[in-house]
């Protein structure tokens, strides 16, 4: 049987916080499960169950904190149990609403998930006019994906997709979620990958440390050379990571001749 274990590592003067707020460890373990979900590395009911009884006991420690029950409403969306996040969705609506100045996030995400779970038109409609328009407002990974989710421009055509979360990137986004979306666009399409920048080796570091690069994208990325030297360090340690799990005779090749180029091949 699988287990999900986590070692999260807190720097020293982090864990005071508010009273009744999150630490940053507890959101830092959610956001590892919620990726483990999209990345598809475990079986999704193991990741499911463990988010459940995460957010339960979080609940318990931080029972005001509301974006814990939308993520909870969320996981019982997941689960088919349509009735449950109904019922959470209702109850967080109005402490929500009053609070909308202040966490505009909770409010796009209770808005997206309302508009999943009735599937009315008119509440989708209206849940896209205004994620595009507090997205424009506000600097957000939250809201960006959200936009990424919603906007028609987006979820048709992966590679305006890719353009977006590369914009987000070179604003200054540095999120897992945003390597984890890219990442996946790229094992879906290839071909889209016509160059290895900062973003496309941040993105694939990501990926390697996950091993969720498929052999297709592996190849892919062995055709485009890496043309900035400030990058090549960064390019090296991702290819040795790639190798741990793809002994792709093409990839031993390219460490080898990346190790000759840089004038390492004898340290």
């Amino acid at each position: 049987s699988q287990r999900l274990t986590y070692e999260v590592y807190v720097k020293k003067g982090t864990r005071k916080t508010e009273k009744g707020r999150m630490r940053r460890a507890d959101w830092f373990k959610l956001e590892q499960l919620y990726l483990e979900y999209q990345d598809k590395t475990y079986e999704d009911k193991l990741i499911l169950a463990a988010m459940e009884g995460e957010v339960a006991s979080l609940i318990k420690h931080y029972p005001d904190e509301l974006r814990l029950y939308l993520l909870r409403s969320w996981l019982h969306m997941e689960q088919n149990q349509g009735k449950q996040a109904e019922k959470l969705l209702s109850w967080v609506k109005e402490p929500i609403a009053k609070s909308r100045d202040t966490q505009l996030e909770n409010y796009c995400l209770y808005l997206f998930l309302n508009a999943m779970l009735t599937g009315e038109e008119a509440a989708f409609v209206n849940m896209q006019k205004l994620v595009h328009k507090y997205f424009e407002e506000n600097d957000s990974i939250i809201l960006a994906l959200l936009e990424l989710q919603v906007n028609p421009e987006y979820t048709k055509k992966p590679e305006m997709a890719l353009e977006f979360l590369r914009r987000q990137f070179e604003k200054g986004s540095r999120s897992p979620l945003l390597y984890s979306m890219a990442c996946r666009i790229f094992c879906h399409e290839p071909g889209l990958l016509h160059q290895m920048d900062a973003f496309e080796i941040m993105v694939f570091s990501y990926g390697a440390k996950r091993k969720i690069i498929g052999r297709d994208l592996l190849l892919r990325m062995l055709e485009i050379p890496v043309l900035q030297k400030q990058y090549l360090s960064v390019y090296f340690t991702m290819l040795t990571k790639l190798y741990e799990y793809e002994e792709e005779d093409a990839l031993l090749g390219a460490i080898c001749s990346l190790l000759i180029k840089t004038g390492s091949a004898g340290e």
